[in-house]
């Protein structure tokens, strides 16, 4: 197994963001890259250094609308990549990832079996945000317990160990629909706020839908959409976005990533 090094991953990376971009493009999506990857194009003009990964964030309407042409099979797909994700019958993660299954990689969680991309769906927040942010963090608990009891996560908590074994005689892609419902249920159109609540329920970040406008950016050798006034979107998410994090608090997925031949795709 020849490890790849961490410019190897961004590169290999970028080429599936290359992909992702062309079927977004001509299937009409609107997209947004997103967190660090849209941090890494205004600071960088491409990954962050240390960055191991690329987010890209759809309204849900686009996101709905790349699920119903992934399960239809109206979006090209090809050899190496494959989108997956609960919504698509592939995978139970309430968003989609794309995955290259020409390279696996081995993290302390083992959640992920080959290299990703993460497409979240952006989300219409009530006005009364501190009240859905807080029913949220309660749903998302209950998720988190029956995706570790689910996946056999182990827990050196006792309590949480037997209620893992409990939640096990519970219908499991029930509570992943109802998170889903929930985090979907405001429309984007009909709110003054949003937010990727799927993925960062807990954080109660929240941005105004009124940033709804693209611009392009450098991104390495690519050109990339995403929020026109940037600025509003990385001070919520990062605060002085454009000062460098001390070393310590540089993070990144630290996955160990290879190639693998045919017969080890499936495996």
């Amino acid at each position: 197994m020849n490890e790849l090094t961490l410019n190897q991953v961004q590169y290999e990376e970028k080429e599936m963001l290359k992909k992702l971009i062309k079927k977004l493009d001509n299937n009409n999506i609107e997209y947004y890259v997103w967190g660090g990857t849209l941090l890494g194009a205004i600071r960088h003009q491409g990954f962050i250094p240390w960055d191991d990964d690329i987010d890209v964030a759809l309204p849900r309407k686009e996101y709905n609308k790349l699920v119903e042409l992934i399960k239809n099979g109206l979006i090209l797909e090809d050899n190496d990549l494959e989108f997956v994700g609960f919504e698509v019958g592939k995978n139970d993660y309430p968003f989609l990832k794309i995955i290259n299954k020409n390279i696996k990689i081995q993290d302390k969680m083992g959640w992920d079996k080959y290299l990703w991309i993460d497409i979240f769906p952006l989300d219409g927040i009530p006005d009364n945000p501190k009240k859905f942010f807080r029913k949220l963090r309660k749903k998302l608990k209950i998720y988190n317990l029956f995706r570790y009891a689910h996946n056999n996560f182990y827990t050196p908590n006792k309590i949480k160990r037997m209620l893992m074994i409990l939640v096990k005689r519970f219908n499991y892609n029930k509570q992943i629909q109802k998170y889903i419902n929930y985090c979907s249920k405001f429309l984007l159109k009909d709110t003054k706020y949003f937010s990727d609540c799927l993925w960062n329920g807990g954080t109660n970040k929240i941005y105004e839908t009124k940033e709804f406008h693209t611009a392009l950016y450098n991104f390495e050798d690519l050109k990339v959409k995403s929020f026109k006034n940037y600025d509003n979107i990385l001070t919520i998410i990062y605060g002085d976005y454009m000062q460098l994090p001390p070393e310590e608090k540089r993070y990144s997925h630290n996955f160990k990533a290879w190639k693998v031949n045919n017969n080890e795709k499936n495996t």
